[in-house]
């Protein structure tokens, strides 16, 4: 459907309440016909359990051999984390992020909801805030 020229994301301004996702990509419509985007939704899942989930994006349309960026905001709500926290101990402080993008499309007044893979992410992160892990020692650098 895009192709895809580039991609970028990075975390916002976390507050109290949220943890703010920015990102973009820059597409480009190789069809002759206008892509309309009615939404771009997402979920953020942290060991499967949703963290986050909402409106991305409103409105808007990729015009035929058209490049444009396609900004999207996504967040974690921090009031759901504590649930979170259990799992990534029961897993020796490992998780699995996932953030999930989609499109609503609409021709003619039909809507058909499609991945954005290239807007997509996953990633496994290990802690070792209780101490619990074996770490390989390495050689300490002497001062210079």
């Amino acid at each position: 459907m895009f192709v895809v020229e580039e991609t970028n994301a990075q975390w916002g301004n976390a507050t109290e309440d949220r943890t703010p996702i920015e990102a973009e990509a820059t597409v480009t419509n190789p069809t002759r016909l206008p892509v309309p985007i009615t939404e771009i939704g997402y979920t953020v899942r942290l060991n499967d359990i949703v963290v986050g989930e909402g409106v991305a994006a409103e409105q808007t349309v990729i015009g035929p051999g058209s490049t444009q960026t396609i900004e999207v905001n996504a967040a974690i709500d921090n009031s759901v984390l504590d649930e979170w926290w259990v799992t990534h101990l029961q897993n020796d402080e490992t998780s699995n992020l996932t953030v999930d993008f989609t499109a609503t499309l609409e021709y003619a007044g039909i809507q058909r909801e499609v991945p954005l893979d290239f807007l997509s992410y996953d990633h496994t992160f290990e802690t070792d805030l209780l101490g619990n892990q074996t770490r390989e020692s390495s050689p300490t650098e002497s001062p210079k």
